[in-house]
């Protein structure tokens, strides 16, 4: 009886493990896919720099939709500060901003990661655990 209680405690743990596993690798998925916008943005602004002052082009408006415009001045662009407070800077300072962001990004991956393998690991020696209770 002692070990039937011992087991369902630890397959409780294990759900509750699996449960975050599943939750950490949204994280990840969510971390990648901001990477992957912070590298478009960077492209985006090196581009910037390469056009000539009234110039047509398209901007994006979102969920691929675009707006044909032309860029009135390629030194500066306006960034999102947060709470719906946007400000000017120039193209370099935005680039700096998004390598930041960038290393930021990295940071969280990596932690994330190494939390996804320490995690994996437990719910590895919890089976082993739960095998050796059944068998003993």
């Amino acid at each position: 009886m002692e070990k039937e209680i011992e087991m369902r405690g630890r397959l409780e743990e294990m759900e509750l493990l699996r449960a975050q596993g599943e939750a950490m690798q949204q994280q990840l998925l969510l971390i990648e896919k901001t990477m992957e916008e912070l590298v478009k943005t960077k492209e985006a602004l090196a581009q910037i720099k390469e056009l000539r002052g009234g110039e047509e082009m398209l901007f994006p408006l979102g969920s691929g939709i675009y707006g044909k415009g032309t860029l009135s001045s390629k030194n500066d662009v306006f960034v999102n500060l947060g709470a719906e407070i946007v400000c000017s800077k120039s193209v370099k300072e935005a680039e700096a901003i998004i390598e930041t962001q960038a290393g930021k990004m990295d940071s969280a991956r990596k932690h994330v990661g190494e939390g996804l393998v320490k995690l994996d690991g437990d719910l590895s020696r919890m089976k082993n655990d739960i095998q050796k209770l059944v068998k003993g």
